[in-house]
Protein backbone atom coordinates (compact mmCIF):
# COMPACT_ATOMS: atom_id res chain seq x y z
CA UNK A 1 0.00 0.00 0.00
CA UNK A 2 1.71 3.21 -1.20
CA UNK A 3 1.64 6.76 0.09
CA UNK A 4 0.13 8.10 -3.13
CA UNK A 5 -3.48 7.68 -2.03
CA UNK A 6 -2.78 9.41 1.27
CA UNK A 7 -1.21 12.36 -0.57
CA UNK A 8 -4.32 12.57 -2.76
CA UNK A 9 -6.48 12.77 0.37
CA UNK A 10 -4.15 15.36 1.86
CA UNK A 11 -4.37 17.53 -1.23
CA UNK A 12 -8.14 17.66 -0.90
CA UNK A 13 -7.98 18.36 2.82
CA UNK A 14 -5.47 21.17 2.38
CA UNK A 15 -7.66 22.78 -0.24
CA UNK A 16 -10.85 22.52 1.82
CA UNK A 17 -9.47 23.00 5.32
CA UNK A 18 -6.67 25.46 4.69
CA UNK A 19 -3.07 24.45 5.32
CA UNK A 20 -2.47 27.02 8.00
CA UNK A 21 -4.25 29.86 9.73
CA UNK A 22 -4.24 33.05 7.72
CA UNK A 23 -3.22 33.79 4.14
CA UNK A 24 0.54 33.58 4.73
CA UNK A 25 1.82 31.72 1.67
CA UNK A 26 5.20 31.07 3.25
CA UNK A 27 3.57 29.43 6.29
CA UNK A 28 1.47 27.25 4.02
CA UNK A 29 4.50 26.27 1.99
CA UNK A 30 6.32 25.27 5.18
CA UNK A 31 3.41 23.03 6.19
CA UNK A 32 3.20 21.44 2.74
CA UNK A 33 6.93 20.68 2.72
CA UNK A 34 6.66 19.16 6.19
CA UNK A 35 3.76 17.00 5.01
CA UNK A 36 5.75 15.72 2.03
CA UNK A 37 8.76 14.93 4.18
CA UNK A 38 6.71 13.09 6.81
CA UNK A 39 4.82 11.05 4.24
CA UNK A 40 7.89 10.06 2.23
CA UNK A 41 10.25 9.34 5.11
CA UNK A 42 8.04 7.99 7.89
CA UNK A 43 4.95 6.54 6.22
CA UNK A 44 2.92 4.12 8.33
CA UNK A 45 0.64 3.23 5.42
CA UNK A 46 2.17 -0.24 4.79
CA UNK A 47 1.77 -1.20 8.45
CA UNK A 48 -1.79 0.11 8.60
CA UNK A 49 -2.76 -1.79 5.46
CA UNK A 50 -1.06 -4.98 6.69
CA UNK A 51 -2.90 -4.79 10.01
CA UNK A 52 -6.29 -4.31 8.37
CA UNK A 53 -5.93 -7.05 5.77
CA UNK A 54 -3.53 -9.64 7.19
CA UNK A 55 -4.12 -9.31 10.93
CA UNK A 56 -7.84 -8.48 11.15
CA UNK A 57 -8.83 -9.82 7.74
CA UNK A 58 -12.57 -9.88 7.02
CA UNK A 59 -14.43 -7.20 9.00
CA UNK A 60 -18.14 -7.91 8.64
CA UNK A 61 -20.26 -5.24 10.32
CA UNK A 62 -21.40 -6.50 13.72
CA UNK A 63 -18.66 -9.13 13.93
CA UNK A 64 -15.98 -9.29 16.63
CA UNK A 65 -13.33 -8.65 13.95
CA UNK A 66 -14.96 -5.37 12.94
CA UNK A 67 -15.23 -4.19 16.53
CA UNK A 68 -11.60 -5.11 17.15
CA UNK A 69 -10.54 -3.16 14.05
CA UNK A 70 -12.61 -0.16 15.17
CA UNK A 71 -10.99 -0.16 18.60
CA UNK A 72 -7.56 -0.45 16.99
CA UNK A 73 -8.26 2.56 14.75
CA UNK A 74 -9.52 4.51 17.76
CA UNK A 75 -6.33 3.75 19.67
CA UNK A 76 -4.26 4.92 16.70
CA UNK A 77 -6.14 8.22 16.55
CA UNK A 78 -5.50 8.73 20.26
CA UNK A 79 -1.82 7.87 19.89
CA UNK A 80 -1.46 10.39 17.06
CA UNK A 81 -3.01 13.14 19.16
CA UNK A 82 -6.26 13.63 17.26
CA UNK A 83 -9.02 15.32 19.23
CA UNK A 84 -12.40 13.90 20.31
CA UNK A 85 -11.67 10.28 19.33
CA UNK A 86 -14.77 8.16 19.88
CA UNK A 87 -16.77 5.15 18.81
CA UNK A 88 -20.15 6.37 17.56
CA UNK A 89 -22.81 3.67 18.08
CA UNK A 90 -25.78 3.07 15.81
CA UNK A 91 -28.26 0.22 15.82
CA UNK A 92 -27.37 -2.29 13.14
CA UNK A 93 -28.78 -5.59 14.33
CA UNK A 94 -27.27 -8.85 15.45
CA UNK A 95 -23.72 -9.72 14.62
CA UNK A 96 -22.51 -12.90 12.96
CA UNK A 97 -19.26 -14.80 12.61
CA UNK A 98 -18.23 -17.85 10.61
CA UNK A 99 -16.35 -20.27 12.86
CA UNK A 100 -15.98 -23.32 10.65
CA UNK A 101 -16.73 -24.43 7.09
CA UNK A 102 -16.38 -27.85 5.48
CA UNK A 103 -17.44 -28.37 1.86
CA UNK A 104 -16.22 -31.67 0.41
CA UNK A 105 -17.15 -34.34 -2.11
CA UNK A 106 -16.24 -37.74 -0.70
CA UNK A 107 -17.65 -39.96 -3.49
CA UNK A 108 -17.24 -41.05 -6.25
CA UNK A 109 -13.81 -39.63 -5.26
CA UNK A 110 -12.51 -37.19 -2.69
CA UNK A 111 -12.43 -33.54 -3.74
CA UNK A 112 -12.44 -30.38 -1.64
CA UNK A 113 -15.03 -27.98 -3.04
CA UNK A 114 -14.66 -24.22 -3.34
CA UNK A 115 -17.48 -22.44 -1.56
CA UNK A 116 -18.41 -20.06 1.22
CA UNK A 117 -21.33 -19.76 3.60
CA UNK A 118 -23.52 -16.72 3.16
CA UNK A 119 -23.22 -14.13 5.91
CA UNK A 120 -25.84 -14.57 8.64
CA UNK A 121 -26.46 -18.15 7.52
CA UNK A 122 -27.52 -20.32 10.46
CA UNK A 123 -25.14 -23.17 11.32
CA UNK A 124 -25.83 -26.70 10.16
CA UNK A 125 -26.81 -29.35 12.69
CA UNK A 126 -23.26 -30.61 12.90
CA UNK A 127 -21.60 -32.43 10.00
CA UNK A 128 -23.99 -33.39 7.21
CA UNK A 129 -22.99 -36.37 5.07
CA UNK A 130 -25.04 -37.85 2.27
CA UNK A 131 -26.18 -37.87 -1.33
CA UNK A 132 -27.27 -34.43 -2.54
CA UNK A 133 -30.81 -33.93 -3.78
CA UNK A 134 -31.09 -31.87 -6.96
CA UNK A 135 -34.23 -29.70 -7.27
CA UNK A 136 -33.15 -27.14 -9.86
CA UNK A 137 -35.68 -28.49 -12.39
CA UNK A 138 -38.35 -29.34 -9.80
CA UNK A 139 -41.66 -27.53 -9.53
CA UNK A 140 -43.07 -26.53 -6.15
CA UNK A 141 -45.31 -29.63 -6.29
CA UNK A 142 -42.30 -31.82 -7.04
CA UNK A 143 -40.47 -30.38 -4.04
CA UNK A 144 -43.47 -30.99 -1.78
CA UNK A 145 -43.56 -34.62 -2.87
CA UNK A 146 -39.99 -35.13 -1.66
CA UNK A 147 -41.30 -34.52 1.87
CA UNK A 148 -39.24 -36.49 4.42
CA UNK A 149 -36.38 -37.04 1.96
CA UNK A 150 -35.56 -33.35 2.42
CA UNK A 151 -35.24 -33.50 6.20
CA UNK A 152 -31.58 -32.86 7.04
CA UNK A 153 -30.66 -33.25 3.36
CA UNK A 154 -27.97 -31.54 1.31
CA UNK A 155 -29.88 -29.83 -1.49
CA UNK A 156 -28.63 -28.56 -4.86
CA UNK A 157 -31.17 -25.79 -5.35
CA UNK A 158 -30.53 -24.47 -8.87
CA UNK A 159 -29.70 -25.49 -12.39
CA UNK A 160 -26.17 -25.34 -13.71
CA UNK A 161 -24.81 -21.79 -13.87
CA UNK A 162 -24.37 -20.74 -17.51
CA UNK A 163 -24.30 -16.94 -17.24
CA UNK A 164 -21.31 -15.24 -15.65
CA UNK A 165 -20.15 -11.80 -14.63
CA UNK A 166 -17.38 -11.13 -17.14
CA UNK A 167 -17.21 -7.35 -17.47
CA UNK A 168 -17.02 -4.57 -14.92
CA UNK A 169 -19.11 -1.42 -15.10
CA UNK A 170 -17.62 1.59 -16.87
CA UNK A 171 -15.22 3.47 -14.64
CA UNK A 172 -16.13 7.12 -13.93
CA UNK A 173 -12.90 8.34 -15.54
CA UNK A 174 -13.72 6.53 -18.80
CA UNK A 175 -17.02 8.24 -19.59
CA UNK A 176 -17.98 11.70 -20.77
CA UNK A 177 -21.40 11.68 -19.12
CA UNK A 178 -23.13 10.11 -16.14
CA UNK A 179 -21.67 6.74 -15.14
CA UNK A 180 -23.52 4.15 -13.07
CA UNK A 181 -21.90 3.47 -9.71
CA UNK A 182 -21.97 0.32 -7.62
CA UNK A 183 -21.43 -3.27 -8.64
CA UNK A 184 -22.46 -4.45 -12.11
CA UNK A 185 -25.58 -6.66 -12.20
CA UNK A 186 -24.81 -10.19 -11.09
CA UNK A 187 -26.47 -12.96 -13.16
CA UNK A 188 -28.70 -14.93 -10.84
CA UNK A 189 -29.01 -18.72 -10.75
CA UNK A 190 -31.89 -20.39 -12.58
CA UNK A 191 -34.51 -22.75 -11.15
CA UNK A 192 -37.95 -24.04 -12.04
CA UNK A 193 -39.34 -22.82 -8.72
CA UNK A 194 -38.77 -19.18 -7.73
CA UNK A 195 -36.02 -18.94 -5.12
CA UNK A 196 -38.16 -17.48 -2.33
CA UNK A 197 -40.85 -20.12 -2.70
CA UNK A 198 -38.21 -22.85 -2.95
CA UNK A 199 -36.44 -21.75 0.24
CA UNK A 200 -39.77 -21.49 2.07
CA UNK A 201 -40.57 -25.09 1.17
CA UNK A 202 -37.07 -26.28 2.09
CA UNK A 203 -37.46 -24.59 5.47
CA UNK A 204 -40.85 -26.25 5.99
CA UNK A 205 -39.30 -29.65 5.25
CA UNK A 206 -36.28 -28.95 7.52
CA UNK A 207 -33.62 -29.32 4.81
CA UNK A 208 -30.09 -29.53 6.18
CA UNK A 209 -28.28 -27.10 3.89
CA UNK A 210 -28.91 -25.37 0.55
CA UNK A 211 -26.10 -25.26 -2.02
CA UNK A 212 -26.30 -22.90 -4.99
CA UNK A 213 -23.86 -21.72 -7.67
CA UNK A 214 -22.06 -18.42 -7.84
CA UNK A 215 -21.90 -16.30 -10.99
CA UNK A 216 -18.14 -15.84 -11.16
CA UNK A 217 -15.66 -18.01 -13.05
CA UNK A 218 -12.35 -19.80 -12.51
CA UNK A 219 -13.05 -20.86 -8.93
CA UNK A 220 -13.96 -17.39 -7.71
CA UNK A 221 -16.98 -17.05 -5.43
CA UNK A 222 -18.69 -13.75 -4.63
CA UNK A 223 -20.71 -14.30 -1.47
CA UNK A 224 -22.59 -11.75 0.60
CA UNK A 225 -25.65 -12.29 2.79
CA UNK A 226 -28.64 -10.74 4.56
CA UNK A 227 -28.48 -9.60 8.18
CA UNK A 228 -32.23 -10.21 8.52
CA UNK A 229 -31.86 -13.96 7.86
CA UNK A 230 -33.80 -15.78 10.57
CA UNK A 231 -32.14 -18.31 12.85
CA UNK A 232 -34.42 -21.08 11.60
CA UNK A 233 -33.75 -20.55 7.90
CA UNK A 234 -31.96 -23.26 5.93
CA UNK A 235 -28.16 -22.84 6.11
CA UNK A 236 -26.81 -21.57 2.80
CA UNK A 237 -23.51 -22.12 0.99
CA UNK A 238 -22.50 -20.69 -2.40
CA UNK A 239 -20.22 -22.93 -4.47
CA UNK A 240 -17.85 -22.02 -7.27
CA UNK A 241 -19.85 -22.47 -10.47
CA UNK A 242 -17.44 -25.05 -11.91
CA UNK A 243 -17.80 -27.28 -8.84
CA UNK A 244 -21.55 -26.82 -8.52
CA UNK A 245 -22.10 -27.61 -12.20
CA UNK A 246 -19.99 -30.74 -11.85
CA UNK A 247 -22.16 -31.96 -8.97
CA UNK A 248 -25.34 -31.40 -10.96
CA UNK A 249 -23.92 -33.28 -13.95
CA UNK A 250 -22.92 -36.21 -11.75
CA UNK A 251 -26.33 -36.42 -10.09
CA UNK A 252 -28.15 -36.17 -13.43
CA UNK A 253 -25.92 -38.93 -14.83
CA UNK A 254 -26.88 -41.21 -11.96
CA UNK A 255 -23.42 -41.30 -10.43
CA UNK A 256 -23.59 -41.98 -6.66
CA UNK A 257 -22.35 -38.72 -5.13
CA UNK A 258 -21.62 -38.21 -1.45
CA UNK A 259 -20.95 -34.80 0.12
CA UNK A 260 -19.78 -33.70 3.54
CA UNK A 261 -20.91 -30.21 4.63
CA UNK A 262 -20.60 -28.31 7.88
CA UNK A 263 -21.30 -24.65 8.60
CA UNK A 264 -20.22 -23.47 12.04
CA UNK A 265 -21.57 -19.98 12.70
CA UNK A 266 -22.30 -17.80 15.71
CA UNK A 267 -24.82 -14.99 16.15
CA UNK A 268 -24.16 -12.05 18.49
CA UNK A 269 -27.30 -10.62 20.09
CA UNK A 270 -26.11 -8.83 23.25
CA UNK A 271 -24.90 -5.69 21.51
CA UNK A 272 -27.00 -4.86 18.46
CA UNK A 273 -25.00 -1.72 17.79
CA UNK A 274 -22.19 -1.25 15.35
CA UNK A 275 -19.72 1.62 15.54
CA UNK A 276 -18.27 4.39 13.42
CA UNK A 277 -14.82 5.63 14.44
CA UNK A 278 -14.55 9.43 14.69
CA UNK A 279 -11.74 11.88 15.48
CA UNK A 280 -10.74 15.36 14.36
CA UNK A 281 -8.19 18.12 14.10
CA UNK A 282 -9.92 21.30 15.38
CA UNK A 283 -9.94 24.34 13.16
CA UNK A 284 -7.72 27.23 14.23
CA UNK A 285 -9.66 30.08 12.64
CA UNK A 286 -12.22 31.55 15.09
CA UNK A 287 -14.53 32.36 12.20
CA UNK A 288 -14.21 29.09 10.27
CA UNK A 289 -13.50 26.45 12.91
CA UNK A 290 -17.18 25.47 13.20
CA UNK A 291 -17.11 24.49 9.53
CA UNK A 292 -16.18 20.82 9.17
CA UNK A 293 -14.28 19.13 6.37
CA UNK A 294 -15.29 15.48 6.55
CA UNK A 295 -13.09 12.70 5.18
CA UNK A 296 -14.04 9.06 5.50
CA UNK A 297 -13.93 5.47 4.34
CA UNK A 298 -15.84 2.37 5.38
CA UNK A 299 -13.94 0.12 7.76
CA UNK A 300 -16.13 -2.96 7.34
CA UNK A 301 -15.87 -5.59 4.61
CA UNK A 302 -17.69 -8.71 3.55
CA UNK A 303 -16.75 -11.93 5.32
CA UNK A 304 -15.29 -13.85 2.40
CA UNK A 305 -12.04 -11.94 1.91
CA UNK A 306 -9.69 -9.47 3.56
CA UNK A 307 -11.41 -6.37 2.21
CA UNK A 308 -8.16 -5.08 0.73
CA UNK A 309 -9.71 -2.85 -1.93
CA UNK A 310 -13.11 -2.70 -0.28
CA UNK A 311 -12.08 -0.78 1.67
CA UNK A 312 -8.80 -1.22 3.56
CA UNK A 313 -6.97 0.86 0.96
CA UNK A 314 -9.36 3.76 1.49
CA UNK A 315 -9.14 3.44 5.28
CA UNK A 316 -5.34 3.36 5.08
CA UNK A 317 -5.22 6.50 2.93
CA UNK A 318 -7.54 8.39 5.29
CA UNK A 319 -5.75 7.28 8.47
CA UNK A 320 -2.31 8.05 7.06
CA UNK A 321 -3.47 11.50 5.91
CA UNK A 322 -4.73 12.32 9.41
CA UNK A 323 -1.56 10.94 11.00
CA UNK A 324 0.62 13.13 8.80
CA UNK A 325 -1.41 16.26 9.56
CA UNK A 326 -1.18 15.57 13.29
CA UNK A 327 2.53 14.73 13.07
CA UNK A 328 3.45 18.05 11.43
CA UNK A 329 1.17 19.92 13.84
CA UNK A 330 -0.92 21.30 11.00
CA UNK A 331 -3.38 24.01 12.05
CA UNK A 332 -6.16 24.00 9.45
CA UNK A 333 -8.54 26.93 9.45
CA UNK A 334 -11.56 24.61 9.40
CA UNK A 335 -12.05 21.51 11.51
CA UNK A 336 -11.04 18.31 9.74
CA UNK A 337 -13.02 15.30 10.93
CA UNK A 338 -12.33 11.69 10.03
CA UNK A 339 -15.02 9.01 10.03
CA UNK A 340 -14.40 5.31 9.50
CA UNK A 341 -17.87 4.02 8.78
CA UNK A 342 -19.45 0.69 9.66
CA UNK A 343 -22.19 -0.82 7.54
CA UNK A 344 -20.79 0.88 4.42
Amino acid sequence: MGIGAAFAVLAGLLHAGGAAQGPNNRAQETVINAIKAEGLRSSEAPVLFHTLTDVFGARLTGSPAHLEAARWALERFRRWGLQNPQLEPFEFGRGWELEKLTVEMIAPRYMPLIGYAEAWSPPTAGVLTGAPIYIGDSTAIDIARLDERLRGAIVLTHRQQTEFLRTDRMQPSDGNGPVQTGNPPLPGPSSATPALEMLTRLKAHAAGVALRPGAMEHGTVRVQGNRDTARNEVPSVVLAAEHYNMLVRLVQAGVPVQLRIEVGARFYENDRNSYNVLAEIPGADPVLRDEVVLVGAHLDSWHTATGATDNADGVTAVMEAMRILASVNARPRRTIRVALWAGE
